[in-house]
């Protein structure tokens, strides 16, 4: 198996290495249109290695799920969570535009690493979640609320509020350790169509924001 997965992540480096020899990696909607094609490829490869990895230890736990869960792609998880998409859970996983700053601006400007500068205006409103999309930060979390606007080095997930919880999925996708899907060796990045593939054992919402509650006084 592990010469299978081997075989894998080399063709996941080759694929990233062919983006960056054939897109400006400063041309975002060149780079976009690169990957779109290339994580054609990629999520096949990905389906054939959750099924080389995942059947045979879910043949073997089948029989023995405690009475209250069952057995998912993801492992075994309550009856009542579901595993879903980070792409349905969002109202939108797009990137941000700004690419100018004012010294005298009142708005925020986050980039990869939080806050980069200031606008004079903004263009987001809210509470969002902000993934670092290319760099050696390729893949760091971040939030913002309020009044804002984003670089275009970093991409926006807007929840939906009314299925997954803000805070829950915060810590969730922390836990989930976005950087592990960072491709490319000269020029890390991270897509939009990646974390909308994203699969994600999703509590009741009152139980996410119980879950959420507990952990937020836990960091204090």
């Amino acid at each position: 198996m592990s010469s299978k997965i081997d075989i894998y992540n080399r063709m996941v480096d080759f694929i990233g290495n062919v983006i960056k020899a054939t897109s400006d990696p400063n041309d975002q909607e060149d780079v976009d249109k690169a990957l779109d094609i290339a994580h054609t490829v990629g999520n096949a490869l990905e389906t054939v290695t959750d099924k080389i990895i995942r059947f045979p230890d879910m043949a073997t736990i089948s029989n023995n799920i405690p009475h209250g869960y069952k057995a998912t792609a993801l492992g075994i998880i309550p009856q009542e969570w579901e595993v879903m998409l980070l792409g349905n859970l969002s109202n939108s996983i797009s990137s941000g535009r700004n690419k100018h700053r004012d010294a005298h601006g009142q708005y925020p400007v986050f980039g990869s690493t939080g806050i980069i500068g200031y606008s004079s205006t903004y263009e987001y409103e809210g509470p969002v979640i902000l993934v670092a999309r290319v760099g050696a930060n390729a893949g760091t979390l971040n939030f913002a609320s309020g009044q804002y606007d984003v670089s275009d080095n970093t991409l926006i997930i807007t929840i939906k509020q009314n299925v997954y919880d803000y805070n829950f999925a915060y810590n969730q996708l922390t836990h989930y350790k976005l950087n592990k899907l960072v491709f490319g060796s000269g020029q890390p990045l991270i897509t939009s169509k990646q974390l909308k593939n994203i699969r994600i054992p999703v509590p009741p919402l009152a139980e996410q924001r119980k879950i959420a509650e507990v952990l937020g006084v836990w960091d204090e």
